[in-house]
């Protein structure tokens, strides 16, 4: 859905949940270990006091922790996800936080084809919510992921990795105000995808409306009585309309 964070933590959230909410996070175990161990090391270069608190906290030495985690030891990654909310002021350990959000999507769509999945389809709901809010401060490695994301695409083949983007307007309505160096990222986003326009039949919404009230003919009758000349008045308002004239109502033309 739309949002105002980044481009790589909305997909990599997205998909931390979609897993799990399928009970899906099986997929990739090796990623969880590998993610463990990277934060482990990044605490022991840049994060010292981190790291020391993680050596109090173990009941072993820090390097068979992380053997353990090397030789994919469930108990071991269990424990490491139970003591990083204790150092880190209560976050939840995100395993796919760090990782290339590509190479992360097109590891889960071969894994989930190895359990009778045909492949992903990654649907980014109201993205021009995004575009709106985030657009001019987006950055360069933000369309850049964009793209090599389509591009992985159209080159999955029978893995079917897939990426839709849902948007009001098009993206070159949202970049007039950009810095020509933006600008051609974005364009650049643009052309690599497939534009699928849908426009509003509007004879199909009013037979819709049409079935989905269901009017009791003795009141209908009654209605028409008591606004009869509500009915009167709109009709000869269209009878004296002018052609080429324009309403708005609502903020909606017409």
């Amino acid at each position: 859905m739309g949002s105002n964070t980044s481009l790589t933590q909305a997909f990599l959230l997205a998909l931390q949940r979609v897993l799990s909410e399928n009970n899906l996070l099986d997929v990739m175990p090796e990623t969880n270990y590998r993610a463990a161990i990277a934060v482990i090391e990044r605490w022991q270069v840049n994060f010292p006091d981190t790291y020391r608190q993680l050596e109090s906290a173990l009941d072993e030495p820090v390097s068979e922790l992380i053997n353990k985690l090397k030789n994919f030891d469930i108990s071991a990654y269990e424990k490491f996800e139970r003591i990083y909310p204790s150092l880190t002021a209560g976050s939840i350990f995100n395993p796919f936080l760090g990782f290339d959000v590509i190479d992360l999507y097109e590891s889960v769509a071969k894994s989930l084809q190895e359990k009778g999945y045909t492949g992903l389809y990654v649907v980014y709901d109201e993205f021009s919510k995004y575009l709106e809010a985030n657009i001019t401060e987006a950055s360069v490695s933000d369309t850049k992921m964009l793209q090599d994301f389509a591009e992985k695409c159209n080159r999955s083949g029978a893995l079917q990795l897939h990426l839709m983007l849902i948007c009001h307007k098009e993206v070159a309505n949202y970049i007039d105000k950009l810095p020509k160096q933006k600008v051609d990222g974005w364009r650049g986003v643009s052309e690599r995808f497939k534009h699928i326009h849908l426009n509003n039949n509007f004879s199909q919404t009013y037979e819709i409306i049409a079935s989905v009230i269901q009017k009791q003919p003795a009141l209908w009758d009654a209605f028409q009585a008591n606004h009869n000349g509500d009915f009167q008045n709109i009709s000869q308002r269209y009878r004296s309309h002018r052609p080429g004239r324009k309403f708005c109502v609502k903020g909606d033309k017409l």
